[in-house]
C-alpha cells in the first residue's frame, strides 16, 4: 500500500511541475514586434465613458496570449483590436468579419480601455 501510494505522490508531483514549467515557459509578445495572429475577426459596439458609441474590428485568437506592454505590464488576452492605416486593409477587415483570419502586423502599444475593445492593438500590414 505504501508503495502504490509513493508511486501516486511522485506522479503528481511530476505531473504539477510539468504543468507549471509549461506555464513559465510560454511565450510572451512584446510591442513594436511584428507577428502572425490565427483567430476569427468580430466586430464589436461597445460605449465610451462618455456615452458615444464606437466600433472596433477584433481578432478573438485561437488560443489566449501572453502579452507584455511598457504601459500595462504582463496581461493575457483573448482578442486585439485591429489597427490599419490603408482603405485596402479596412476593406479586407471588414469582408472577414465572422471568419477565420491570419492577421500578421506590428504589435501596438497598450490601447486605452476607454477608446479600445482589447487591452493591445495590432497594426494590420498583412491579413489573409
Amino acid at each position: 500500500m505504501k508503495k502504490i501510494i509513493s508511486v501516486c505522490m511522485i506522479v503528481v508531483v511530476l505531473c504539477t511541475s510539468a504543468m507549471f514549467s509549461t506555464e513559465a515557459g510560454a511565450k510572451i509578445y512584446k510591442e513594436n514586434k511584428k507577428y502572425t495572429f490565427k483567430g476569427k475577426i468580430e466586430k464589436k459596439v461597445f460605449y465610451h465613458n462618455n456615452g458615444k458609441k464606437l466600433t472596433s474590428y477584433i481578432l478573438k485568437l485561437k488560443k489566449p496570449i501572453k502579452a507584455k506592454s511598457s504601459f500595462s505590464g504582463k496581461v493575457k488576452l483573448k482578442t486585439i483590436d485591429l489597427q490599419w492605416y490603408s482603405k485596402k486593409i479596412k476593406n479586407k477587415i471588414k469582408r472577414k468579419v465572422g471568419k477565420k483570419a491570419k492577421v500578421t502586423g506590428k504589435f501596438a502599444i497598450y490601447a486605452s480601455p476607454a477608446w479600445s475593445y482589447s487591452p493591445m492593438t495590432i497594426d494590420v500590414s498583412k491579413i489573409k
